[in-house]
């Protein structure tokens, strides 16, 4: 784990980091922290620096204070960019609620998106739904949402733990600056190529409204992660990590004025992950 250190706004982030070359940037979801992507740091290519922080008051990142806007968040990471004299375009990875912020970033400071890639998106409708109602119930709720698959102990063991460690206010604090942000908003086009991953099990955001999220984003690729639920990195890391890194490979380079669709079209109702890698 390394520092950043934020002199203005005195606010240091954590952050785990691997490689050197381009830019590519892991916001995670709330309630979690960087280490949901544990499964993504060290496999991209090394021509690649991977950065995941962790937000302001989750992880090992200084706690925020005052008022709380997913604007802010967004500014806070490229701030972060910043403190690491990382100016370059960036690739912008979001998970989940994390794919609100990725998004804020990505059209409060478009030149400094190269690409984004947005992983069990949450639109407004019934997936915030969803998780707002479990949210109610509890944290185990979440857990349902968040891993549909109860036996696997590893995994759920980790999410737990990164759940319990803060607080009910800053996490509801969170999800409330996200549902402020989002509130009666639909997913509209991007500028910056955008790539939607889903699970094909995921019991938060269907594959289906992920489809209508990637149709609202404009030339959004909308495509199915196998054997996964809505941490589909976690899940199925193979075939994410596959599907990413074919994304940067043939995004990372100057871009058209036009720019094409990553994927042949799908037949409707289907998706296509490129040269997945089995787990």
């Amino acid at each position: 784990m390394t520092r950043a250190v934020l002199e203005h706004r005195s606010l240091s982030l954590a952050y785990d980091e691997s490689g050197s070359g381009t830019t590519v940037l892991l916001v995670h979801p709330v309630p979690l922290d960087r280490g949901v992507w544990a499964p993504q740091l060290d496999r991209f290519p090394s021509d690649c620096k991977v950065l995941a922080p962790d937000l302001p008051g989750f992880g090992a990142s200084d706690a925020w204070k005052g008022g709380l806007a997913v604007e802010d968040l967004a500014d806070v990471l490229v701030e972060f960019l910043d403190a690491l004299r990382l100016t370059e375009p960036a690739f912008v990875i979001g998970l989940s609620t994390g794919c609100d912020i990725a998004l804020a970033l990505t059209r409060r400071h478009p030149f400094r998106v190269q690409g984004l890639i947005l992983a069990g998106p949450c639109p407004d409708g019934p997936g915030w739904d969803r998780l707002a109602a479990a949210a109610e119930s509890g944290r185990e709720a979440v857990l349902d949402l968040f891993d549909g698959d109860p036996n696997r102990t590893r995994v759920r063991s980790a999410l737990r733990r990164m759940m319990t460690r803060y607080d009910a206010n800053t996490v509801d604090r969170s999800l409330r600056a996200i549902a402020a942000h989002r509130a009666g908003r639909r997913y509209e086009q991007v500028p910056a190529p955008t790539l939607v991953l889903a699970g094909e099990g995921d019991r938060l955001v269907t594959p289906v409204e992920a489809r209508a999220a990637a149709a609202g984003l404009g030339a959004a690729d909308a495509v199915l992660v196998p054997r996964a639920g809505h941490l589909c990195n976690l899940d199925n890391p193979g075939a994410f990590n596959s599907a990413a890194r074919f994304f940067l490979s043939v995004t990372a380079r100057p871009a058209p004025a036009v720019y094409p669709r990553v994927h042949r079209p799908a037949p409707r109702g289907s998706f296509v992950v490129p040269h997945v890698v089995n787990r």
